[in-house]
């Protein structure tokens, strides 16, 4: 099974303010700016037979408050949304866990009733607070984007966390079947 990687938009940013000039190999950023910006990170590079998707590799360690069996079932469905931020009082994702078909869009956006950005709730691929670099969510650091979209190609278990949040439980994963 390939492996695609994608990067959130401030890795770029750093790729380009840090001297390189030029995204990582087989990434393509594009993003609309403005009032609520949202932004769509896909790997050129990656395997699997979806058009422009990330492809990321299988994780085999999900959150530890997510499996199959809970999760939100959404498969069959070509996009879904996963909220996030202070939402019903608590720091969180809804769902937390999903479960999506391969090629499924996938898109993180601000919910709740306070101001909300992925600065505050900066988006990191992985469990706990470490990151995982095979990640197809990668990392994203930006007060602009208040929404963020990944197509999954590739069956498998992928965590995600709140770099700012995840002791609290902002965390979730979604498995791709």
């Amino acid at each position: 099974m390939g492996m695609g990687r994608i990067f959130g938009v401030g890795a770029v940013a750093c790729a380009l303010a840090c001297g390189s000039g030029n995204p990582p190999a087989g990434v393509n950023v594009s993003s609309a700016t403005g009032s609520g910006g949202a932004a769509s990170v896909t790997s050129t590079g990656a395997s699997g037979s979806c058009d422009n998707g990330a492809g990321g590799a299988a994780m085999l360690v999900a959150d530890k408050g997510c499996d199959p069996k809970m999760a939100v079932d959404m498969t069959g469905k070509p996009e879904v949304e996963i909220k996030f931020g202070y939402i019903d009082s608590k720091f969180v994702y809804t769902p937390k866990c999903a479960k999506v078909s391969p090629c499924t869009k996938v898109t993180f956006r601000c919910g709740g009733t306070n101001e909300c950005n992925f600065s505050m709730h900066p988006l990191q691929g992985g469990a706990g607070a470490k990151a995982d670099p095979a990640s197809p969510f990668g990392f994203t650091f930006d007060p602009n984007l208040t929404e963020k979209s990944f197509v999954l190609k590739n069956k498998g278990s992928f965590p995600y966390i709140c770099a700012s949040h995840y002791a609290a439980g902002m965390v979730g994963t979604v498995f791709v079947q």
